[in-house]
């Protein structure tokens, strides 16, 4: 959540250095994360930051070591319409 306000304040794209088990652990933190945004008080700038999945297949690189060595991380962007 420490990436997700400093996200939301500045507006850098930004990415957990997090070595998943797997594909379906990064989801299930997706949607952990996302859950958590979205119980934020409606006029939280947190409900502007959506986390998302980075995998080669998204345009650009890894943005951590964890994401060079699993080929995918879990990234917060923010958006400037609510979300949630």
């Amino acid at each position: 959540m420490e990436l997700a306000a400093v996200t939301a304040e500045d507006g850098r794209q930004r990415a957990l250095d997090f070595v998943p088990a797997g594909l379906e652990d990064l989801l299930m933190l997706r949607l952990a994360v996302r859950d958590r945004l979205a119980s934020s008080p409606s006029e939280s700038p947190l409900r502007h930051v959506m986390p998302w999945l980075w995998r080669p297949e998204s345009t650009g690189a890894p943005l951590t070591e964890a994401g060079r060595s699993a080929g995918m991380e879990l990234r917060l962007s923010r958006y400037a319409s609510p979300l949630y």
